[in-house]
């Protein structure tokens, strides 16, 4: 087990700092089984966890949700959960040191308002000071046993900003959200806003959506270049609005719905549920850059070029559903 040095720091935050240690290495999991994790890609990163909910609400004693941390998924130790704002959990990570949580938090299942903002990084409106890659089952926090087969989020807002204002996560492409998003509105909502520096995106594999399932979730990565692929066909009310809003690096976008022409914006299914769906969805992307939806003509698409839906300059492709 490494060895683990709790430093108390007058009006500071707790520090949790652990040597990089030798260890039996058992081989790679699939990640859907690996709890939620960091792994540290520099010589070192700042991992800080903040209740920003609970700040914001004026809680006299915020709290975290119950979580566990570990750096061998064996020995777990419980983080407190009652904080002050110079009482801050930080995990100091050493090059190519992973973090594990884990943590009992359903809410039948993960209302919780303690994911907001979370896992900050090196906390609000601070500098980068190492590269973070993040992966691992997210649903690890909801429920420490068996959490793979969680598959279904039900409530409300469940991971709203889990990440947000992260200025260290540079890799999220193997982190797990789950698919099963019908029934939770909001529940990815500014998941990684103003997290700057990613530029590798998770795969978001759902094919029916919610109400602002998407909604902000990459707000302002302005180092990311590729979205991830969006197979749904039908979209619900402000799912994909201002999705990728700032990503100024952003040059690729691939989707899953629809029928070409203005007058099928948006696209499928019922236009009231969809209404507003990408509603400022691709604001001060890359000038130049390629949209492909998945088509059955082979034909090329013809779309309105606004930010709203394919902005000018860009190219548009179209690809076979075999193919995507």
């Amino acid at each position: 087990m490494k060895k683990l040095n709790l430093l108390i720091m007058p009006l500071m935050a707790i520090s949790f700092l652990a040597s990089c240690g030798g260890g039996d290495n058992p081989g790679p999991e699939p990640e859907e089984s690996n709890p939620l994790a960091f792994t540290c890609l520099s010589e070192k990163a700042t991992l800080t966890l903040i209740p920003l909910s609970k700040f914001n609400q004026n809680d006299p004693i915020p709290s975290l949700a119950n979580l566990e941390y570990s750096y061998d998924k064996k020995d777990w130790i419980a983080i407190p959960t009652e904080i002050t704002e110079t009482t801050l959990p930080i995990f100091t990570l050493n090059k190519d040191e992973t973090i594990y949580f884990r943590g009992d938090n359903p809410s039948e299942i993960c209302g919780s308002v303690n994911f907001m903002s979370l896992f900050t990084g090196v906390g609000y409106d601070t500098e980068h000071d190492g590269d973070l890659e993040v992966k691992g089952n997210v649903m690890s926090i909801v429920k420490k046993e068996n959490f793979d087969q969680l598959t279904e989020i039900i409530r409300p807002g469940s991971f709203y900003s889990l990440f947000m204002n992260n200025r260290n996560i540079v890799d999220a492409s193997q982190l797990i959200l789950p698919n099963n998003i019908s029934k939770s509105s909001t529940c990815y909502r500014g998941m990684f806003s103003n997290c700057d520096y990613l530029k590798k995106a998770p795969k978001l594999n759902a094919t029916t959506l919610s109400e602002e399932c998407y909604k902000n979730m990459f707000y302002k990565c302005t180092q990311l270049e590729e979205a991830p692929f969006l197979p749904a066909t039908e979209l619900k009310e402000q799912c994909y609005m201002s999705m990728f809003s700032g990503c100024e690096s952003l040059n690729h976008v691939k989707v899953g719905f629809g029928t070409p022409g203005s007058s099928d914006w948006p696209p499928i299914g019922d236009s009231e549920e969809a209404e507003d769906a990408t509603n400022s969805w691709l604001t001060g992307v890359s000038s130049k850059g390629t949209f492909e939806w998945v088509g059955n003509d082979g034909t090329d698409a013809t779309w309105t070029r606004d930010v709203d839906h394919v902005p000018d300059g860009w190219n548009i492709q179209t690809i076979q559903p075999n193919n995507n």
